[in-house]
Formats: structure tokens, C-alpha cells, sequence
């Protein structure tokens, strides 16, 4: 008796497998679109921040080696003392860095940087910030703060304290006098910062100097004008001393 013949096996379709291909196709879409949109709503100030540290590590540094390392280079230097070791921006990239911000953004000579007893001064003139007599900052002001403040959020360790400062003209309207019109202006600042760029607030402190503190004469238009002006602070000493251990 012959044997019968074993029963061919049925083909699979296959037409219908470019859908898996598809279905693949649009999952990776989402995903990468779910990506953008995370990206997006990401702080400013610390997006740039890493940005900026990105780039460094990229491009290298201009520094001598010893001094003052790249981000791939590490010392034995105190972390958080923005000196060799410690990953952290010295004064002189901080300056270098706002005056590039400045440059970029045309504020020409109303931004300025020092180093001083009391550490890193950045001023800022009223004009960039403020209308006359008022304390709300202007976009063009929110622009160059954010900026600014990416910077210094590439210095955790640090205090920054934010003073206001006014010429001798009396003022009139919804601040009595000098003295709260450059606090509240100081405050604002710091309020950007900490709300809008999410800066620790326990490293921020307020000062309204009103216009006891002129950097010249306030005989003149162009005196006033330069004694109008924000300064933003930068020290490595904590604002108050800790509390006794009990």
C-alpha cells in the first residue's frame, strides 16, 4: 500500500505585514514628539545652563591647566568654591559671560561686571529694567535676566543678594519715597528668579539702598541716570550664620 502523501503545510499571508512595519513607524513618532514636548516645557535657566556646560565640554577650554580646569579636569579644590576642582564658573567667567550676554542682546555699556570686597557686582541700569518710578520689569528685562540667570545658576553654591538702587529726586505716585521703590525693585528680581527660573530662594536676599549709596553725582541727568541701577551680588558667604547646635 503506498503511503499517502503527508499534507503540504498552508502558506502564511503575509500582505498585511506592512502594518506591523506602520504601527512601529507611528509608535516611534510619538514617542519622539512626547520628547519635544517634555523638552519644551523644561526651565529656561537650566536648560541653558546645561547647555553651556555641554558646550565647554565640547570646545574645551582657554584656561591653563592648574588654574583653572576644564569640566573634565578635577583638582582637590573646596566643590562649591568656584575655584580649581569644584566644576563651577570663577568670577572671570562670570564676566566674561554676562558681558557676552550683554553684547548679544545690545545693551552696550548698561551692563557692566565687577569684582569688589564684597564679590561679583553685575549692574544693571534702570533703562534695562524698569520704567520711571515703577517696578515691574519689562520684557526686554526678562529677556536679559534670563540670560543672566542661567549663568548664575551654574553657581549652586553661591548667595546672591539683589540691591535697589534710586537717585535723590523725590518720587510721587504709588511708592512714598526712594527707599521702597528701590526694594521693591530689588524684589522683583529676585522674584524672577526664584518663580520664573526656579533658583533656590534660600541662597537670594534683598536690599533697597534707596539713594544713599550713589556710585556718582546726582547734579547731573547722565549722574542720575548711573545711580539708578540694579546690582546683582555674587558671594560665597551665607547671608546669615547658622543656627546653634542644641
Amino acid at each position: 500500500m503506498a503511503e499517502e502523501e503527508a499534507p503540504k503545510k498552508a502558506e502564511k499571508d503575509r500582505s498585511e505585514r506592512w502594518l506591523l512595519t506602520y504601527a512601529d513607524l507611528i509608535t516611534l513618532l510619538l514617542i519622539f514628539f512626547i520628547i519635544l514636548y517634555v523638552m519644551g516645557k523644561q526651565d529656561a535657566a537650566k536648560f541653558q545652563a546645561m547647555a553651556n556646560q555641554l558646550n565647554k565640554a565640547f570646545k574645551g577650554t582657554s584656561h591653563v591647566v592648574g588654574r583653572s580646569p576644564g569640566p573634565g579636569i578635577r583638582g582637590g579644590g573646596r566643590p562649591g568654591s568656584g575655584g580649581p576642582g569644584s566644576g563651577e564658573p570663577t568670577a572671570e567667567d562670570v564676566k566674561r559671560e554676562v558681558q557676552e550676554i550683554a553684547k548679544q542682546q545690545g545693551l552696550g555699556n548698561d551692563v557692566s561686571v565687577t569684582v569688589d570686597s564684597r564679590g561679583t557686582v553685575i549692574t544693571l541700569k534702570e533703562k534695562v529694567l524698569f520704567g520711571s518710578g515703577r517696578a515691574d520689569l519689562s520684557d526686554r528685562a526678562r529677556t536679559a535676566l534670563d540670560s543672566i540667570g542661567a549663568v548664575l545658576a551654574q553657581k549652586p553654591g553661591s548667595f546672591i543678594r539683589v540691591e535697589g538702587h534710586t537717585d535723590n529726586v523725590p518720587i510721587a505716585g504709588r511708592y512714598p519715597s526712594n527707599w521702597e521703590l528701590s526694594s521693591a525693585r530689588a524684589a522683583s528680581v529676585v522674584r524672577l528668579m526664584v518663580s520664573d527660573l526656579g533658583m533656590d530662594a534660600s541662597h537670594f536676599a534683598v536690599a533697597g539702598f534707596g539713594d544713599t549709596q550713589p556710585v556718582t553725582s546726582n547734579d547731573t541727568p547722565e549722574g542720575r541716570a548711573a545711580n539708578r541701577r540694579i546690582e546683582i551680588v555674587i558671594t560665597d558667604k551665607a547671608f546669615r550664620p547658622a543656627p546653634a547646635s542644641r
